[in-house]
């Protein structure tokens, strides 16, 4: 933490992640709850929000949920996010999508696994030696590659730094276990072969060990990140293009217990309902919206944690002048979470520039500066010819 920040009052910086991805404490911010419903039932969804809207973050919630909060026959997530796993979104068959979606998966598993690593100590012989063989098979790298920086490091989350960032997750494992699991797993690969597998094989071979010999409930695909390519960012049509083999899929796989969701732009929703498969009704649908309140509870629920719980509201470090801070800054910034971050953030900085961070308080001139600065620095090219009137 920017040692300033306690002068505040703050223990760490709530706000300094405009990336979801990137935040190891989102799960204790997430706001309007109630839209998980479309990610957690075992049907396959289709989400939408603007970009910057909270895609990532209920794709990250609903994987982290999966490993905490839905018991030990929880659905198993993969975290498909598409520039990890496809270098280009043009031309892309189901087969590409098949591969990308195997070594998501097993970056999915061994993430996974380093932080339950009971899952697998307390499988037959026969299933960790599958593991270990799917692992070694389609990681990016060698199993033995990461078991070694495993080994190297206190916390598995040295693993989800170099497979996946955002599969973090907010569990401290028992340090012996980890351990246990990792020379379990280079006792398995002494006895591992070449695993060559077409995807469609492969695939299939996958979701036989996470559902049979792994027992997880169900397969969650989380998809996500279909606007991170400026191809498709620009190209709704493009967008749907590069997804659609993903959408007809969704029957086949639902009979396997399969359940593909897909974190998608808003504004490309309608060209993608039209890729959907003919005559499937079995499909959950949400929009993500955000309003003043949302936005303004967001940022209460950073203070709350960034403070420890000693204040849940910015008023308590602001001037006597400044009340109902976060609705303001609400009414300031396009309405979405990578907005209000970006503002809040601001102030802060605007904050100790005045200060030098030996102040006690943030004043009218840090939140009127930090607006003049926003202004020529929204974040969502969507929304920068919006005009906004509101004043402090």
């Amino acid at each position: 933490m920017s040692f300033w920040l306690s002068g505040l009052g703050f223990e760490y910086n709530p706000f300094e992640h405009l990336e979801a991805s990137s935040d190891a404490n989102l799960a204790a911010y997430i706001v309007g709850i109630e839209l998980f419903a479309a990610a957690w039932d075992a049907v396959p969804s289709l989400i939408f929000a603007p970009t910057g809207g909270g895609k990532t973050a209920m794709r990250m919630y609903t994987m982290q949920q999966c490993w905490m909060s839905m018991g030990p026959y929880h659905p198993f997530p993969i975290s498909y996010y598409f520039p990890n796993y496809l270098s280009t979104p043009k031309n892309l068959s189901r087969e590409a999508h098949l591969s990308g979606i195997i070594q998501a998966g097993a970056t999915s598993l061994l993430i996974g696994l380093t932080f339950r690593p009971e899952k697998l100590l307390e499988s037959n012989e026969l299933v960790q030696q599958k593991v270990a063989r799917f692992l070694n098979g389609f990681l990016p790298n060698t199993l033995g590659y990461y078991l070694d920086r495993l080994d190297q490091h206190d916390s598995p989350d040295a693993l989800s730094v170099l497979l996946d960032p955002s599969y973090l997750l907010p569990i401290s494992p028992k340090k012996p276990l980890v351990e246990q699991l990792s020379s379990l797993l280079r006792l398995q690969l002494q006895d591992v072969d070449s695993f060559q597998l077409d995807p469609e094989q492969g695939f299939e071979w996958m979701a036989d060990l996470l559902l049979k010999d792994l027992g997880f409930r169900s397969i969650f695909i989380l998809a996500d990140g279909i606007d991170s390519y400026p191809e498709t960012h620009a190209s709704p049509k493009l967008a749907a293009e590069t997804v659609a083999p993903l959408l007809e899929a969704m029957p086949e796989w639902e009979s396997k217990r399969i359940y593909f969701k897909g974190f998608f732009p808003l504004e490309d929703k309608s060209t993608i309902l039209e890729y959907m498969p003919v005559g499937f009704k079995r499909l959950n649908t949400a929009d993500i919206e955000w309003d003043i309140p949302k936005l303004a509870t967001l940022i209460q629920r950073r203070v709350y944690q960034g403070s420890k719980g000693m204040f849940g509201s910015l008023d308590a470090v602001c001037s006597p002048e400044l009340r109902d801070v976060e609705a303001t800054l609400a009414r300031l910034c396009v309405p979405l979470p990578r907005e209000i971050l970006a503002l809040t953030q601001k102030i802060l900085e605007e904050y100790y520039d005045r200060t030098r961070g030996l102040g006690t308080q943030i004043e009218i001139e840090d939140i009127e500066n930090a607006k003049d600065w926003y202004n020529q620095n929204k974040f969502n090219p969507v929304y920068r010819q919006v005009e906004l009137h509101s004043d402090i």
